[in-house]
C-alpha cells in the first residue's frame, strides 16, 4: 500500500477546525476528518453511511490503516492526559 506524500499548509491545519465548510479540504479529506472527528468523541455514531461515503474515496485496507492510526493517536492523547505528561518534547524538529 502505498500512501501520499504531502506538504500541508499552515492554512490547512488553521481550517481542520471547520473541516465542514473551509474551501481547503477535498470530499475524500471532508469524510475523513468526519470520520476521525466521530472516531474520537462518539465511535458508536460511526454507522454504515459513514462506512459507505468512506469507501467511496478510500480502498479498505486505507479505511483500515486510518482507522488504526487513529486509535494509536486517541489513546496515546488520553494516556498523556491521565498520566499527566504535558511536559513539552525535548526534540528540536
Amino acid at each position: 500500500m502505498q500512501f501520499a506524500q504531502h506538504d500541508l499548509s499552515e492554512d490547512v491545519y488553521n481550517a481542520v477546525s471547520d473541516w465542514r465548510t473551509a474551501a481547503v479540504f477535498s470530499e475524500a479529506e471532508r469524510v475523513a476528518l468526519e470520520y476521525a472527528e466521530r472516531f474520537a468523541d462518539d465511535h458508536l455514531g460511526v454507522d454504515q453511511e459513514l462506512y459507505d461515503r468512506l469507501a467511496t474515496h478510500f480502498e479498505p485496507a486505507l479505511i483500515v490503516a486510518l482507522t488504526l492510526s487513529m486509535a494509536c493517536f486517541v489513546g496515546l492523547g488520553r494516556a498523556n492526559q491521565v498520566l499527566d505528561l504535558t511536559q513539552s518534547c525535548p526534540l528540536e524538529m
